[in-house]
């Protein structure tokens, strides 16, 4: 998955999602959001198994795929990228497996 998204929008999407997140859960996939990059849309989803919030920003989608993150990861990564307004999502490389 690879996309090229402006910062301010992905925040606020990835702000919106985290609040669902159970920080302490006894299922790991709980504590991350899925990122699902396909026809110009970035999706992300967050549930806590009672509730689910999806939000869709508008992206340049290089590559299509999924994966999964924590929120926390994610927001730190895009807040310390200030300089740019746009830029390749997400900055590392998922491992395949």
């Amino acid at each position: 998955m690879k996309t090229i998204i402006e910062r301010s929008d992905l925040l606020k999407a990835l702000n919106h999602v985290q609040s669902v997140v159970e920080r302490r859960n006894t299922i790991p996939i709980l504590s991350n959001v899925l990122l699902e990059a396909d026809n110009g849309v970035l999706g992300l989803t967050a549930t806590d198994l009672e509730i689910e919030m999806r939000e869709r920003v508008d992206a340049e989608v290089v590559q299509p795929g999924a994966i999964t993150a924590p929120p926390i990861c994610c927001m730190t990564l895009s807040a310390n990228c200030r300089m740019a307004r746009k830029w390749n999502w997400p900055p590392m490389r998922a491992a395949r497996g």
